[in-house]
């Protein structure tokens, strides 16, 4: 049962349940924050408190990098190509799994051995959030979104159609059709609206994959996001995360058959909110 109101997905999308995958098949997680700010930059005194912040021992590596930003511009002579180059910064765990991408305007996050939401996301990514808006003084938050980038692979997978009964019918697209034995490769993207502030982006399709020794493998790439402008607290920030990540859960449900989530190893979760 639902715990509280952000338990529920956006869009009133049917509840995933509170269970978790043993096999997940999940190679990156991205959680973002965007937040408005008037200062253009972020020092590299600001991110060296944030980097405290979170613990040197647990993110040993502390990097600049920089965003190239480029703009087309009309004007009556034609058009003009701005750049810009944004400095930002990049706190890595010594196996560099886990990056926190500190940017002027923008907090993100990226997992590449994700276990769970609480351990993996919820916990480190709110750390992190309070502590940019600690150090920068930011309060404006708004943007905030979770990307969710799954691999299903299947030695077997020896052509698209072996997918096409895995996928519920919406999201099987031509593998499931006659023209499947003609297929090497489908690509397929479903924007929705889920409420006046939540959206969702996904894409999906097969495609040879060298991993499984040419076999196909099928991408569901789920971005669900929340653009509300909001002054940040971290309760109602932790709140408006859980939800996107049931929101991403329920998608993710909505496109695979019972059966198939039922082979990825349904395991029950334990209560309460942040499970």
């Amino acid at each position: 049962m639902p715990e509280d109101e952000f338990d529920v997905p956006y869009g009133d999308l049917p509840t995933f349940g509170r269970i978790r995958l043993s096999q997940n098949h999940i190679v990156v997680v991205n959680a973002e924050a965007r937040f408005v700010r008037e200062s253009p930059g972020l020092s590299e005194a600001e991110a060296k408190k944030i980097w405290k912040k979170l613990g040197i021992d647990a993110y040993p590596y502390f990097e600049k990098t920089e965003q190239n930003n480029v703009s087309l511009v009309l004007t009556p002579e034609g058009t003009k190509e701005s750049k810009q180059v944004v400095t930002g910064w990049v706190i890595s765990d010594a196996e560099k799994s886990v990056s926190i991408i500190l940017m002027p305007t923008l907090v993100n996050m990226q997992v590449l051995k994700y276990v769970g939401f609480t351990e993996s996301l919820a916990i480190p990514f709110n750390t992190a959030i309070a502590a940019y808006a600690a150090a920068t003084k930011s309060s404006i938050i708004q943007r905030i979104g979770l990307r969710y980038v799954n691999r299903l692979a299947d030695f077997k997978a020896v052509e698209p159609a072996f997918w096409a009964p895995s996928m519920r019918e919406g999201f099987a697209g031509p593998i499931g059709s006659e023209l499947s034995r003609f297929i090497t490769g489908s690509h397929q993207e479903v924007q929705m609206k889920l409420s006046d502030s939540a959206s969702a982006i996904v894409h999906s399709g097969v495609f040879k994959d060298t991993v499984t020794g040419g076999a196909y493998s099928f991408l569901v790439d789920i971005d669900v996001f929340n653009e509300h402008t909001l002054d940040y607290s971290p309760s109602m920030f932790e709140k408006i995360v859980r939800k996107l990540n049931r929101t991403a859960y329920a998608v993710f449900d909505q496109m695979l058959t019972p059966e198939y989530i039922q082979q990825l190893g349904v395991e029950a979760r334990e209560e309460g909110v942040n499970k």
